[in-house]
């Protein structure tokens, strides 16, 4: 019997094009069956547009949201009016059985040049979150950062009952790894300590040193090896998605690129063979 094909997405902030429309037509024509937008950016004049396309090809949706070192306050703020965009845009242009998740980025905020996850403004924004989006899943992504076990336990209990998963982010797993900040000896032991379901993976690839957000088989990411250990510890999510989100070298890939596109859709078949295994 034949096996069924993944839900396997491309993250539309890494490809330039005039208009997200534009976007959504030649993604669907290389045989990405979803799509993930950055927050609730969307231009409004192409808004019915992009609607059409995506119930056109019958395209999954996802959204991506972000507070990078902002307050409390302010990244409270913007998060209402960025899911107020999102579901307007998913009711005024029927699409809303189209989306499946709104995850983000953990806050973080910046001292002395270092790093670190702001935990009470994003259990703040995973509890303002329950319940404000019907039929929307919500998510929080593992950085390198907080993608030990005991993190991710910490949000789990700042947020007590709210309805939470997660975007595992592959690359940063992979540093996170490679690093020694994890404490489990293996990707089953690791994933089977998560204390959320994980509803959408980011893919792509890095050396384990640096977030390169390189195609897959370009560094060093065991793929498969995750893969089968995510089947088997019982966490993925019925229907999860997988998004690509690639920019190699950090530069944005124009769609009309055959060469760069090529190697992306390589990389998409590789992905495929691989999950299915």
């Amino acid at each position: 019997m034949q096996k069924k094909k993944p839900n396997i997405g491309i993250a539309l902030w890494n490809l330039n094009a005039k208009n997200l429309a534009e976007k959504i037509d030649r993604i669907a024509g290389w045989g990405f069956n979803c799509v993930s937008f950055l927050g609730g950016y969307f231009e409004d004049e192409f808004a019915a547009d992009i609607a059409a396309r995506i119930k056109k090809h019958g395209l999954k949706v996802t959204f991506h949201l972000s507070f990078f070192g902002k307050n409390k306050e302010r990244a409270l703020r913007e998060l209402d009016s960025r899911i107020e965009r999102i579901t307007t845009l998913l009711k005024n242009g029927g699409i809303k059985r189209n989306a499946r998740c709104v995850c983000f980025d953990p806050a973080y905020f910046y001292k002395n040049k270092v790093v670190s996850i702001d935990y009470e403004t994003t259990i703040a924004a995973l509890k303002k979150l329950d319940g404000k989006t019907p039929g929307l899943k919500i998510g929080v992504e593992n950085w390198t950062l907080n993608s030990p076990v005991l993190e991710m336990k910490r949000i789990k209990k700042g947020i007590g009952r709210a309805k939470t998963g997660m975007l595992l982010d592959l690359g940063h797993l992979n540093i996170a790894f490679r690093q020694g900040l994890i404490q489990e000896p293996d990707y089953l032991s690791y994933f089977k300590a998560l204390p959320f379901k994980i509803i959408e993976l980011h893919i792509h690839d890095n050396d384990g040193k640096t977030d390169l957000h390189l195609p897959p088989g370009r560094g060093n990411t065991k793929f498969g090896e995750i893969f089968k250990a995510l089947k088997a510890s019982g966490k993925l999510a019925k229907d999860v998605i997988l998004t690509f989100e690639i920019k190699p070298r950090m530069k944005d890939i124009k769609i009309a690129d055959k060469r760069k596109m090529s190697e992306v859709l390589r990389s998409k078949r590789l992905i495929e063979r691989l999950y299915c295994q």
